[in-house]
């Protein structure tokens, strides 16, 4: 993940969101840059995805991405 195409998702703070492609592949990656629990919309994030990597407290359900604290998700584009 440290050659190819970035953009940038508007998640709001303090969640940190973006799309990374290259010709390999194209991942979602979240992180939750506060000590404290956050969540996401599903809405904001790419329709097809499915879940690659996860760090503990965070969980992924249809409507939206719970982020424990300092949590993060990897996620592949399909």
């Amino acid at each position: 993940m440290i050659d190819g195409a970035i953009e940038f998702i508007k998640v709001g703070e303090p969640v940190l969101a973006f799309r990374r492609s290259d010709p390999e592949g194209t991942f979602v990656c979240v992180f939750n840059l506060s000590p404290d629990a956050q969540t996401v919309s599903r809405k904001r994030l790419p329709g097809d995805i499915a879940l690659t990597d996860i760090a503990q407290g965070t969980q992924i359900g249809k409507k939206k991405l719970e982020l424990g604290p300092n949590g993060f998700a990897i996620l592949s584009v399909g």
